[in-house]
Formats: structure tokens, C-alpha cells, sequence
């Protein structure tokens, strides 16, 4: 087999095809992964091509075939978590599949940090997580390899899944019998035996995966499951209520009979859903804050302790946010950085003032310190109606269906059939034209179709 031809000041290829190589990625079990560039319509992309020693001996042509078979299952996975397959091919007998360039931090560096993740982006990661796996299972497609190394944190609050090289499609005649296929730390159990696997196991790695974001945990292996999942009873940003609810679906998750799991992913999306004081729009807003101090070169502070700021959340609109971060420095000189977390919770639940103040004021464990507390709070001339926010009748910025029916077929070209549900969202958020449009390229994961399109609906 003719090799791709490879430059002589780098350890690269210059071109594959049409495309030009910038830089290498990455490497896997299977292939290389370089960084190319598509000058035809000026788009960067990911090439990943099988390594040459698997292309050859006898198991070669078995490989060629898996790595066919990954661009044509992911190629059917267009989906806002799934990592977008434009294009797949040979080159010089090299196969090679032309993937979305994503911009982001794999899970698995986070967790290398030693700081487990809080209940909220937790579950916002699962269900994201799960809701590709939905539409891949639908397509007829398994993954058999979710793991922290191949989901994929981007600054702009979500994940993609990536790496479908060992995925199954159902109606694929090439079987792995004998033959264990994915990763054994993530694997069912029929996995490691290795038996045929189906959407179930997927569901399987997620459990394990769910476990560990919560703990920073790997689960034990070989030991009774009840005595395995206890490290999540001991985990201090849980409430008991919260562990016990988590318990029960991560068990049912990873029952060792496939039978005894969830048998679709919606079933699990729907207990993580149902969980208490779980918040769909806080578990979002964290995780856009955590994905972004996990880039390179930004703050390793713990995902624990990043809470969204008190004017950020549709809940506080009705508390004056100047009056809250007064009393959150108030509160921390008793309860330190969690003064912020217990503001929102707060917050979240308080109808008045005087439920507010005692609230807060029962999170301190020392009396007299709980005294003290309040009676600042009176000096300070907090009395009813004091946090009310004033309203400003000319805040709002009124989007007319005409702007909604254009911004949902423009946003529509890179998010797929989940734009008319983020239009109509931030049409009812939008404090002006440039602030809807902003908020509505927040989900454009690339930056320059994120630009060309603010500057397009912008100006127009």
C-alpha cells in the first residue's frame, strides 16, 4: 500500500486529498487524527486516518471495513452532541474520515484534576450525553465507547461525542464475536466477555460515567454493587435526598442483566430529569462556566465552588442583584465561598423578604452568629420590598414573528431541528436585537460560522 506522502521538515502529511494538514491532534487504538483545512469553503476539519500497521497482516482488511463503517454510522448521527462526519474517502490506500474541527477540552483532562463535578453540571453532561445517544440508538447506531476521553467539553455549555470507531451499525454483516471491542474501564459486562452488545450497553458506560463525574471515582469492579456505589452516599455537595435518588438510577443503570437496565436512554433522561432541585437552566449555566475555565490557560478553581453570578439567572430577575452581593459578603463572614451557592438556592425558593433573611440566616450553625447575622441585615435597612428589582418598561425588546421565522431557518443551518425551540427561547429573554442574536450563537460551536452569522443577522 502507497503511503500518504509525508513532508521532509515534519512528521505529518502535507495534503490528504484536497485537504491541507496543518498539525497532528491526536492518536488513538485505531488511527492518527491531523488538523486540515478545506480551502474550497474555507473550513477547518479533523482527518482521522487508520494507522498503516493495522491496514496490513490479516486483520487488515477486517479493520479497513470497521473504519468504513464508523464514517457511514456517524455520517448518520447529525445531531448538535454528536461530532459531525462532512466527508470520508481513500487516499494513496489510506482510508480516512473528514470530521467537525471542535474547539474543546475532553472530559477526561477535567476529571484528571481531582475535583468532582456538582449535581447540576453532572446531569447537564449525562443528559447531553444520553440525548445523542437517543437519536444515535434511533438511527440504528451503538457506540460501545462512551468514556471521558471521547466526550468533549465546549466553552459554549455543551459536549460532543466523539470517536463512533467502534460502533456498531444494526445492520452490519461484520462481527466482533470473540473479539472485546471498546474500552474496559467503561465496558457492560457483556462487553468484557465479549458478547454482542446493543443499546443497553451504551446506557451501561453512561451509569458508570454519571458515578464518577459525581465522585471523581472510578467504579470498583468485582464487588457487590450496593458496597461499589457508597462512595456516592459520602460525597459532601449531595444533599442525602439528592444521594439517595442518584443511587437508585445509577444502580438501575448498571444492573450486571441488561435485562434489569434502562432499555431506552429517554428512560434514564426521565429519572435524571425527576431528580429534586435539579435545574435545568443553572446545570447549564455551570456547565458553560466549567467548560470554559477548562480550556487551556484559564483558572483551575473547583468546579464545586463556580456558581452562576446573582444577575445571570431568570429566577433572581425579581431580587435587586447589588443588594444580593451585599448580603452574600455578609453571609460569607460566616459560612465562606458557599455564601453564593446558598443565595441562589435561596433565592430560588423565597417569596418575601422575611423567608429570604431566615433562610439565610438558619444555613449558619452557630446562634449567636445567626443573631448577629439578621441584626445587620436590619441596620443595613433591609425591609420588605427592598430587593424588589425596578422594572424597566423599555428593557424588553419585542421580536416579531417575521424575525423568529428568519432567525430559526438561519440558526437551523448549524444546529439542526433544535433551532426553533432556541429561537423562541431567547425571543422571550432578548433585551434588544444584538443581545437575541448573541444568544443565539452561543450554540454555534464554530467561531467562524458563529461570526458570519452574528455579522449577517446583525446588520439585517
Amino acid at each position: 500500500m502507497a503511503p500518504i506522502k509525508m513532508s521532509n521538515t515534519r512528521n505529518f502529511p502535507e495534503k490528504i486529498d484536497k485537504y491541507d494538514i496543518t498539525s497532528i491532534l491526536g492518536q488513538g487504538a485505531m488511527g492518527v487524527v491531523y488538523k486540515g483545512y478545506d480551502k474550497h469553503i474555507d473550513r477547518e476539519v479533523a482527518i482521522k486516518v487508520l494507522h498503516p500497521h493495522l491496514r496490513q497482516g490479516d486483520m487488515g482488511d477486517d479493520l479497513i471495513i470497521r473504519f468504513n463503517q464508523e464514517a457511514k454510522a456517524a455520517a448518520r448521527c447529525f445531531h448538535p452532541n454528536i461530532v459531525t462526519v462532512f466527508d470520508f474517502g481513500s487516499d494513496n490506500d489510506a482510508p480516512y474520515i473528514v470530521m467537525e474541527y471542535v474547539q474543546g477540552v475532553e472530559l477526561k483532562a477535567r476529571l484528571k484534576s481531582n475535583k468532582s463535578f456538582s449535581l447540576n453540571p453532572s446531569i447537564e453532561i449525562v443528559l447531553q450525553i444520553l440525548d445523542a445517544l437517543s437519536y444515535a440508538h434511533d438511527q440504528g447506531v451503538v457506540h460501545r465507547d462512551i468514556k471521558p476521553a471521547n466526550i468533549i467539553l465546549l466553552d459554549n455549555g455543551r459536549i460532543k461525542v466523539s470517536d463512533f470507531g467502534v460502533a456498531r451499525l444494526d445492520t452490519s454483516e461484520l462481527t466482533s464475536t470473540g473479539f472485546m471491542v471498546g474500552t474496559p474501564n467503561y465496558m457492560s459486562p457483556e462487553g468484557l466477555r465479549g458478547d454482542p452488545v446493543d443499546l443497553r450497553s451504551d446506557l451501561y458506560s453512561t451509569g458508570l460515567l454519571l458515578f464518577e463525574l459525581l465522585t471523581n471515582r472510578k467504579l470498583i469492579r468485582g464487588i457487590p454493587l450496593d458496597e461499589a456505589l457508597l462512595p456516592l452516599q459520602q460525597t459532601s455537595h449531595l444533599t442525602p435526598a439528592q444521594a439517595s435518588q442518584l443511587l437508585q438510577i445509577i444502580e438501575k443503570a448498571l444492573q450486571a442483566l441488561p435485562q434489569q437496565r434502562y432499555q431506552l436512554a429517554v428512560e434514564f433522561i426521565g429519572d435524571l430529569r425527576s431528580l429534586e432541585d435539579y435545574d435545568t437552566e443553572e446545570g447549564k449555566t455551570l456547565l458553560k462556566q466549567v467548560n470554559q475555565m477548562t480550556r487551556p490557560g484559564t483558572s483551575n478553581a473547583s468546579v464545586t465552588e463556580i456558581v452562576p453570578t446573582l444577575d445571570e439567572q431568570s429566577h433572581l430577575s425579581q431580587w435587586n442583584p447589588d443588594v444580593l452581593k451585599s448580603i452574600e459578603g455578609n453571609l460569607a463572614k460566616y459560612i465562606g465561598p458557599l455564601a453564593r451557592i446558598v443565595i441562589h438556592k435561596v433565592a430560588k425558593k423565597s417569596r418575601t423578604v422575611t423567608d429570604f433573611s431566615q433562610s439565610l440566616a438558619s444555613e449558619i450553625p452557630n446562634e449567636k452568629e445567626r443573631i448577629q447575622f439578621l441584626e445587620q441585615l436590619d441596620k443595613s435597612g433591609f425591609r420588605e420590598g427592598t430587593l424588589a428589582k425596578k422594572q424597566d418598561s423599555q428593557s424588553r425588546y419585542e421580536i416579531t414573528s417575521e424575525e423568529v421565522d428568519e432567525a430559526s431557518k438561519g440558526l437551523a443551518y448549524h444546529v439542526g431541528p433544535l433551532a426553533s425551540r432556541l429561537v423562541k427561547k431567547a425571543a422571550k429573554l432578548a433585551k434588544n436585537k444584538e443581545d437575541f442574536y448573541q444568544q443565539l450563537a452561543e450554540h454555534i460551536p464554530d467561531k467562524k460560522e458563529r461570526a458570519a452569522f452574528l455579522k449577517k443577522k446583525i446588520k439585517s
